[in-house]
């Protein structure tokens, strides 16, 4: 996805990339940040194709542009959790007007109703990778180390994993709600939002009851001597960190639940 921009990221209408007509095809100058599936063979990307629209959004289009397609440039970069993404950069790249998806100037529409779809299903994968890692905790803290009772028999943390598997089933139920939206062919925003936000948070609440929990072996990066489980719990951490700003920052979200969902003003 070509959403975000080096000044253009939650505020997003400010993005400045450019599709210009040229006879049969539209060219396109600019650059595009925070892009994780680079590797991809295909980029959805929004472009400005009316720079004196007023509002911004109104002067945004969507298209589909292949990735070997040349005047594109790709730089990727690592992350603080061992990911990575890349900086696009489009010089006078050139695709056909098929590629142009809905309406010339309407891809404000086409681009809300993509990311509330992903911000519900994204909020989804994100509850099950915490449910897995949930599993991974619960065998840890039920075990025995040799004259050391199990973690399980002290109450404060049985208290701490009954709010986190409350919390799981939360977010499970969220996920299974915005699908449910999706299926019916559209996940108002506001419930993507509330899905996206909830979950990220569970994540990062998760990591950090984990290392409480287990300690400061848990603590240990991947492929420390004595890590646990090869340093998952650290890892899982420190991935959480990038979702409250991804697909749109938690407070950003909020905005937007606020008005849409509560009514409140801007």
């Amino acid at each position: 996805m070509g959403y975000s921009e080096p000044q253009a990221g939650s505020d997003l209408a400010a993005l400045r990339t450019s599709a210009e007509r040229d006879g049969d095809q539209w060219v396109i100058n600019g650059q595009k940040i925070w892009t994780t599936t680079w590797w991809g063979k295909y980029m959805f990307l929004a472009a400005r194709t009316d720079r004196d629209a007023k509002p911004p959004h109104a002067g945004i289009s969507m298209f589909i542009v292949p990735m070997n397609t040349p005047g594109i440039s790709i730089h990727p970069a690592t992350t603080m959790y061992d990911g990575s993404f890349a900086n696009i950069f489009y010089d006078n790249v050139r695709i056909p007007l098929d590629n142009l998806v809905g309406e010339v100037n309407g891809g404000w529409k086409v681009l809300t109703g993509a990311l509330a779809f992903e911000r519900g299903l994204v909020g989804g994968g994100i509850v099950l990778k915490v449910a897995h890692a949930f599993e991974q905790l619960r065998r840890h803290i039920m075990a025995t180390e040799r004259e050391r009772p199990a973690l399980a028999d002290d109450p404060t943390v049985r208290d701490r994993m009954a709010v986190l598997a409350s919390e799981i089933e939360v977010g499970r139920q969220l996920m299974m709600h915005c699908a449910e939206l999706a299926g019916d062919g559209v996940t108002p925003p506001e419930y993507g939002a509330i899905s996206k936000v909830f979950s990220s948070e569970l994540m990062e609440r998760f990591g950090e009851a984990a290392l409480d929990i287990l300690g400061q072996r848990a603590a240990l990066s991947e492929q420390t001597p004595d890590a646990i489980d090869n340093g998952r719990f650290e890892q899982n951490l420190r991935h959480s960190l990038m979702w409250v700003i991804s697909i749109g920052t938690n407070e950003i979200q909020r905005s937007l639940i606020a008005q849409r969902a509560l009514g409140l003003p801007r």
